[in-house]
């Protein structure tokens, strides 16, 4: 439904391909099944991977009803035999209000126990607003936000404009809340894009940095920003 590091002077490049393929003949079911490689891989600025190269892999299944689920997982391998890996499984419920507007409702458990050999291990729960296919607003909170003990609540923004015929820019804004006792009261995250889009095939180039405050929490370089390219290939 996707997440700060020193590159050593390299760009961050992402490769996905995607695949979606209707699992019914009544079209009461959909599954769409992606595929990636990443330079890291990471959640809302926060880098899962410690630097080292990715592969992922999602899927979701939705129903014609509105209700939806899947998973997303990735993993990177160290060179040491450790393999660093964690997946994201999610149950929502999507429902259109007009031409112009839906909502869904989500909960995810993200199971990170094996990022950076830390126990990561959370639930959190989304309510979203989806205004004419352009912008997304989300509320998002968490009890225990990354297995710190306190409780986060952030309001997320996704907003797109088109260019031309197949090119559009896109924006991601978030800001997020941090209960007690965490030393750091808030942080921000943000994400520009450049887009262009065909009947059945994607590209997208994005720059992203995340806030420094995050550090006080964990650990982590963010002298540069995350510079990633993202293709997607579509089939029916």
């Amino acid at each position: 439904m996707s997440k700060k590091r020193s590159f050593k002077q390299s760009s961050s490049l992402i490769l996905a391909s995607t695949l979606l393929v209707n699992i019914s003949p009544l079209n009461a079911a959909t599954l769409q099944a992606n595929a990636g490689i990443h330079s890291s891989f990471f959640y809302e600025g926060i880098n899962l991977t410690d630097d080292l190269a990715a592969i992922s892999f999602s899927s979701e299944l939705s129903f014609d009803q509105g209700t939806f689920t899947g998973i997303d997982c990735y993993a990177a391998e160290t060179g040491r035999d450790i393999l660093k890996r964690g997946c994201s499984y999610y149950l929502g419920y999507f429902q259109t209000l007009n031409n112009n507007q839906a909502f869904s409702f989500l909960a995810t458990n993200n199971d990170y126990t094996q990022a950076l050999n830390q126990d990561w291990d959370f639930v959190e729960f989304s309510a979203n607003w989806h205004i004419n296919r352009s912008t997304n607003l989300s509320v998002n909170y968490s009890d225990d936000w990354f297995n710190r003990g306190y409780d986060s609540f952030a309001l997320k923004g996704d907003f797109s404009q088109s260019l031309s015929d197949n090119f559009s820019a896109s924006l991601a804004l978030s800001f997020t809340n941090l209960g007690e006792p965490s030393p750091v009261d808030n942080f921000t995250f943000a994400k520009a894009s450049l887009n262009y889009n065909r009947q059945r095939w994607s590209a997208n180039l994005s720059i992203s940095r995340p806030d420094k405050e995050l550090t006080q929490i964990i650990p982590f370089d963010v002298d540069q920003s995350e510079i990633s390219l993202t293709i997607t290939y579509r089939l029916y």
